[in-house]
C-alpha cells in the first residue's frame, strides 16, 4: 500500500518511480529552463540598469545581445532544472553523479566522442543550408549571424577565457547533464530505450528554436543519445557536445573562408562537397568505434 502510494503521488508529479521521468514531466522541465533563464536575464538587467542608471527596457535589450550573459543565464536554468528533475526522480536514493551517469570511461572513447564531434558540425551544417535552400526557412538573420561570428571571436585575453567557457563549455556541460543525463535515461525507463532516445532529442530540438536549425539538433541529439546509451556515461557526450560546438570558435573567418559555413549574408551557399561527405563519413566511423570499444548496451 505504500508503495502504491509512492509510486501515485511520483505519476502526479509527473515524474515515475526510481528514476523514470513522464513526457510532461520532460515538458515541465524545459519551462523551469526557460522560466529560470529569463529570470537570470532580467536579474542581470535590474543590476545594469541600477549601476549604470539606463532605463530596464535597454538594459534587457543588451542583455539579450550579450552571448556571456545568455550563455550563463541558459546554463543557470540547465542546472536549476536537471537539479529539480533528478531530485523528484531519485530523492536521496542515489547521488547526483549516479543519478546522472556522471562516470568515467576509457580515453579512447573521449577521443573518439572529439572526432565525432568535430566531425558532425559539417554535414549538419550543410543540412541547415539545405533546407533553408529548399524549404525557405530562415535559420538566422544577417544581425543573427554576424552576432555570432563576434560571440565566436577572440581578440583579446579575456575573449580566450570567455569564448571557450561560454561558447563551448558551458552549453555542453548544461545540455547533457538534463538531455542526456537526466531526460535520456528517465524517458527510456517510463516509454523504453527507443522512445526515450527519440523523444529527448525532439526536445533537445524544440528547445533550441529556430525551424531552420530543428532538423539538425535532432539528429545531433539522436547522436549523442546513442553514445549514451552505449557507454553508460555522459562524460563522451559532454566531449562529444563541447568538440561540436567548438568547430565555429577555432575556424572563424579570419582563419578560413568556408562558405555555407562561416560566411555572413541573406544568400544561401553550400559547402564544399568533400567537406561536407568526408565530416559525415568520419562521424559515422566515430560514433561506430566509440560502439565497438564500449561495454554498455544502454539502460
Amino acid at each position: 500500500m505504500a508503495r502504491a502510494r509512492e509510486t501515485a503521488y511520483s505519476d502526479a508529479m509527473l515524474l515515475g518511480p526510481r528514476g523514470a521521468v513522464s513526457l510532461l514531466g520532460a515538458l515541465g522541465l524545459l519551462f523551469v529552463v526557460v522560466a529560470v533563464a529569463m529570470g537570470a536575464l532580467s536579474l542581470s538587467a535590474g543590476l545594469q540598469a541600477l549601476l549604470s542608471g539606463v532605463p530596464f527596457g535597454a538594459a534587457l535589450d543588451a542583455t539579450w545581445v550579450e552571448p556571456v550573459v545568455l550563455q550563463l543565464s541558459l546554463l543557470t536554468g540547465l542546472l536549476v532544472a536537471t537539479g529539480v528533475g533528478t531530485a523528484a526522480a531519485w530523492g536521496k536514493e542515489l547521488t547526483y553523479r549516479e543519478a546522472l551517469d556522471i562516470t568515467p570511461v576509457p580515453r579512447a572513447l573521449i577521443f573518439f566522442a572529439i572526432m565525432g564531434g568535430l566531425a558532425l558540425q559539417f554535414p549538419l551544417r550543410e543540412l541547415v543550408n539545405l533546407i533553408v535552400d529548399v524549404g525557405g526557412a530562415t535559420a538566422m538573420s544577417v544581425e543573427q549571424q554576424m552576432m555570432l561570428q563576434r560571440a565566436v571571436r577572440i581578440d583579446s585575453v579575456s575573449d580566450a577565457l570567455l569564448v571557450p567557457l561560454t561558447i563551448v563549455a558551458a552549453p555542453a556541460i548544461g545540455e547533457e547533464l538534463l538531455f542526456r543525463g537526466l531526460m535520456l535515461p528517465g524517458l527510456s525507463r517510463r516509454y523504453g530505450d527507443r522512445a526515450g532516445l527519440v523523444l529527448s532529442a525532439a526536445l533537445f530540438a524544440v528547445i533550441h528554436g529556430a525551424p531552420a536549425l530543428i532538423a539538425m539538433v535532432f539528429i545531433a541529439g539522436l547522436v549523442l543519445g546513442y553514445v549514451r546509451q552505449r557507454t553508460d556515461s555522459i562524460l563522451p557526450c559532454v566531449a562529444m557536445h563541447g568538440a561540436f560546438n567548438a568547430v565555429p570558435v577555432l575556424l572563424p573567418v579570419s582563419v578560413v573562408r568556408i562558405e555555407g559555413f562561416n560566411t555572413v549574408g541573406e544568400d544561401v551557399y553550400h559547402l564544399p562537397l568533400t567537406l561536407a561527405l568526408g565530416g559525415a563519413i568520419v562521424a559515422a566511423a566515430s560514433v561506430m568505434a566509440i560502439a565497438r570499444l564500449s561495454s554498455g548496451d544502454g539502460d
